[in-house]
């Protein structure tokens, strides 16, 4: 239970966003949804902060999970899934969402394009 808590939990909490962010950019490529790109990236990039924050939490609880809570214990190293949160927040969102407006500009372009002939 301890390393469901402490590792693999909140590893899937910092990933969630981006695979939320390609699953909707992917829809909205396809004209499955109406939400904008922007909106998309806006929303990814605060659950990049809450889930990185919340990853965090749920570190520090695995960790310390099963200890007498008299006794002391350090969970410093819980502090990495903040930091990588925020790092994938900061630059993976903006790749994959510029990634996702430049497909949608390269589409909406050959569409517009006529042929010579």
């Amino acid at each position: 239970m301890r390393i469901l808590l402490s590792l693999i939990i909140p590893t899937l909490l910092l990933f969630m966003p981006s695979i939320f962010q390609i699953a909707y950019t992917v829809m909205r490529l396809k004209n499955k949804t109406r939400i904008s790109l922007f909106a998309i990236f806006l929303l990814t990039l605060v659950l990049g902060f809450i889930l990185s924050i919340a990853a965090t939490y749920i570190s520090s609880y695995g960790i310390s999970y099963g200890i007498d809570p008299n006794e002391l214990y350090c969970v410093n190293g819980v502090q990495i899934f903040l930091f990588l949160g925020i790092g994938i927040a900061v630059f993976v969102t903006p790749l994959i969402g510029l990634t996702g407006a430049l497909i949608q500009y390269l589409k909406s372009k050959s569409r517009n394009t006529s042929p010579l002939i």
